[in-house]
């Protein structure tokens, strides 16, 4: 019985010993499954901050590039206002000047209509009393000379042609030389 016993023992103790060896196996198998478990774990953390680094670098870039590019844009259109805003001011500073021409030119219009409205009253009145020293003249050439009224007309109105010239070339310089000054 001995006999069966060391072989039956032999058995009992190599199941034994394969299962701790099994056991033992499994413990390395799951350590070292552990480890590279671990190993993996700490590959993929290095790997996702790699990644969220490179990722939060291209954000900074492109948060850069969009910065760069609003504000070289925000140049543009303050470049571009300023510009518009010169030209519109131009503009307004050539409407001003040509309102003040308009402005003076109108007040020189409305001084040269007083001043023919002057003229015309003046050559009215001149007029007016030329035909008045008409009649006197010709009232006291017909009591003095005692001719025809027809003789006396005709005197007259030569005296008063000849003095109606002098009168009308004088009136005519006048008003061409202050037509003169006020065109120059």
């Amino acid at each position: 019985m001995e006999m069966i016993l060391i072989p039956s023992g032999a058995i009992v103790l190599g199941l034994i010993i394969g299962y701790l060896l099994r056991v033992l196996y499994a413990k390395s198998n799951a350590k070292s499954a552990e480890h590279v478990a671990e190993r993996i774990i700490n590959e993929a953390k290095m790997l996702a901050e790699t990644k969220k680094k490179e990722g939060m670098f291209e954000v900074k870039e492109a948060m850069e590039r969009e910065r760069k590019e609003f504000e070289r844009e925000t140049r543009e259109r303050r470049q571009e206002m300023q510009n518009m805003e010169k030209r519109l001011l131009q503009r307004e500073e050539s409407l001003d000047r040509k309102l003040d021409i308009l402005d003076k030119k109108e007040k020189e219009l409305a001084q040269k209509e007083r001043n023919i409205v002057t003229k015309e009253q003046y050559l009215d009145t001149e007029e007016k009393e030329i035909a008045k020293a008409k009649e006197e003249q010709k009232k006291i050439l017909e009591r003095i000379s005692g001719i025809t009224k027809e003789e006396a007309k005709k005197l007259l109105l030569q005296s008063l042609e000849e003095e109606a010239k002098k009168d009308s070339a004088m009136m005519f310089k006048k008003l061409e030389q202050e037509t003169r000054e006020q065109a120059d």
